[in-house]
């Protein structure tokens, strides 16, 4: 699912989602994957940040230390969405937010993309990485 593309620098993905290109970071690492987007001011409007597991798994997400709120897009091992958390604000720290079943990635966008660009559950985000 996920592969190397000459479009997607080292650590980053290239994601369609819809007709739509979004560039993510990716987090694979332990140590990513809880740093997240944490302490960063901002993610530009083409942009999100990609957490890939090493199997199925139902982590929970928190806002922690977060400056900006976020649309949380989980996906099961084929990239199907399994269900959109909507403009989660870092206020609601330190309530955690879990996917309804395990998931295999977790995309976090900037709050709104997920409206603005009308992905739904069943959606099949296609990864290059």
């Amino acid at each position: 699912m996920i592969g190397r593309t000459a479009e997607a620098p080292d650590g980053w993905a290239v994601l369609q989602l819809n007709k739509t290109i979004i560039k993510a970071e990716i987090a694979r690492t332990s140590a990513q994957r809880a740093q997240g987007l944490s302490g960063r001011r901002a993610l530009g409007t083409d942009e999100g940040m990609l957490f890939v597991f090493p199997q199925d798994t139902a982590p929970g997400f928190w806002m922690k230390e977060m400056n900006f709120a976020i649309d949380i897009v989980w996906l099961d091992s084929s990239g199907a969405i399994v269900e959109i958390n909507k403009n989660l604000n870092p206020d609601s720290f330190p309530q955690l937010f879990y996917p309804p079943r395990p998931i295999r990635y977790v995309l976090e966008l900037p709050a709104g993309l997920t409206d603005k660009l009308q992905l739904k559950t069943g959606d099949i985000i296609h990864l290059n990485a």
